[in-house]
């Protein structure tokens, strides 16, 4: 359009010339030339308006490259905010989801430790428990033990004093009778005695 303007512009500026060059030849030619020049006159006014069109097509498509271009800035402009606006959003996506993935970690961490916890706890406890019936296992067989021990000693002392006992007999006067009477009393002792640690042990045995 550039290019049709200029054109316009030389084809103007060569009619004006020649209708100069028309009006100081008209006096010479006579009404031959005064048509000429009135030919010339309506090229020249067909010349400026196609010109005036010209130039004002110009405008119009400069403005309408300028709206385009403007539209397409907008365009450019809010597909920008658009993308920081995604990426933003993207962040902050990112960042939730590794916010979530923290605290599941943290959650199974907790729970992890809360049931090695629990299991040390319980084997802590199994093990008291073992310790308890090891202990009271170990009281049961002391007093076994020094029941039996008790035991023997009062077998030991019914045996002595049988042997002592016994001896007796030999000590007799003329018509038989022991010189030294049998101490009966002591005898039912240590046989009671040994009876009561006899039932002690087969009860702590049970």
């Amino acid at each position: 359009m550039m290019m049709t303007y200029r054109t316009l512009y030389r084809l103007l500026l060569t009619t004006s010339v020649a209708l100069i060059l028309a009006a100081c030849g008209a006096s010479e030619q006579g009404p031959r030339a005064v048509e000429e020049a009135a030919a010339l006159e309506a090229a020249h006014r067909q010349a400026e308006e196609q010109a005036a069109v010209a130039r004002a097509e110009e405008q119009r498509l400069v403005a309408e490259q300028a709206s385009v271009a403007a539209a397409e800035q907008e365009r450019a402009a809010a597909a920008a905010q658009a993308a920081r606006e995604a990426a933003a959003t993207a962040q902050r996506e990112a960042a939730r989801q590794a916010e979530v993935a923290r605290a599941q970690a943290a959650a199974q961490v907790r729970a992890e430790v809360e049931a090695a916890t629990q299991a040390q706890s319980a084997r802590v406890t199994q093990l008291e428990r073992q310790i308890e019936n090891t202990s009271d296992e170990v009281q049961e067989l002391e007093q076994v033990n020094d029941s039996l021990e008790q035991a023997v000693t009062a077998a030991e002392e019914l045996l002595r004093a049988l042997n002592e006992e016994q001896l007796k007999y030999a000590s007799t006067t003329a018509d038989g009778a022991l010189q030294e009477p049998l101490d009966k009393e002591r005898i039912a002792e240590l046989e009671a005695r040994m009876d009561a640690l006899r039932r002690e042990i087969e009860s702590q045995s049970r």
